[in-house]
């Protein structure tokens, strides 16, 4: 209002025009014929992109080679000859359950670090200050995360965090036995099983027992050392695996705003 009053011209949003302009113009009020529009297209730096992807693909490349290079150590010809104990869920993995937490208590967005991250089936982020009220129990180690109601999967978490009653976890705290993230890759790749079971409920839904029960395999079971190095070296292959499905998902990124760049630098041309 104060520019129309003061009649001040503004780049890209008014401008004071002459009447032998307008009479240029055949009168036509059009605001595009006197203000030029604000351009509010992303300004790429196609020179940064460039140098991320060229990250990128170095990564990419060692990553493929260690993959190969584990794979090859572990001589998965000999698959068949390798032992193996199966063994309830249950006797591996200490079982947490979740509490009551008030939506008084949470944060959405924390401005320091000193949070715990709040886990639940809506995979909404939430946290919670600490110190943390007694009443409520921290997981600090490692843990699977089960996410036990609608879409029914599992979660790997290295951070400190507590969950609701909708869901429970497992952690290995007081067992030197078995490595958890191995056993969380092989509950991830057994996760449609878990699914399944959970569609027969009208709330797809699956119980503590269910997990409790369900037999993880051990290798090498008569042979501790022998045992937790196999399960490391999965651990390891499955985690580059993890990191190079990122790193793919990365450039896929940055190749779209390359692209983008080029498409607007080789198909603009000047208006008549």
């Amino acid at each position: 209002m104060d520019l129309f009053e003061d009649r001040t011209t503004c780049s890209n949003f008014s401008k004071l025009v002459s009447i032998d302009k307008l009479i240029s113009n055949d009168y036509d009020l059009t605001v595009d014929l006197y203000v030029k529009p604000q351009n509010m297209q992303e300004i790429i730096d196609i020179q940064g992109i460039s140098i991320k992807i060229e990250k990128i693909t170095t990564r990419l490349k060692e990553l493929s080679t260690e993959v190969s290079s584990k794979i090859a150590k572990m001589d998965r010809n000999s698959k068949d000859a390798i032992s193996v104990g199966w063994r309830p869920l249950s006797e591996l993995l200490e079982r947490s359950k979740g509490v009551d937490i008030s939506k008084d208590e949470m944060i959405a967005n924390p401005e320091n670090s000193n949070v715990v991250k709040v886990i639940s089936n809506n995979n909404a982020s939430f946290y919670l200050r600490e110190p943390v009220s007694s009443l409520v129990s921290v997981n600090y180690a490692p843990a699977i995360i089960v996410k036990a109601q609608g879409r029914i999967g599992f979660e790997y978490c290295e951070e400190p965090f507590v969950h609701n009653k909708d869901i429970w976890s497992y952690n290995a705290s007081n067992n030197k036995t078995v490595n958890i993230k191995y056993v969380y890759y092989f509950l991830k790749k057994e996760e449609k099983f878990f699914q399944n079971l959970g569609d027969k409920s009208v709330i797809p839904r699956i119980s503590i027992e269910t997990t409790n029960k369900f037999l993880i395999p051990i290798p090498y079971p008569d042979d501790l050392e022998m045992s937790l190095k196999y399960q490391q070296n999965i651990v390891d292959i499955l985690d580059l695996f993890t990191e190079l499905s990122s790193q793919l998902s990365a450039e896929i990124l940055e190749r779209q705003k390359q692209y983008e760049f080029y498409q607007n630098l080789l198909l603009t041309f000047p208006v008549k």
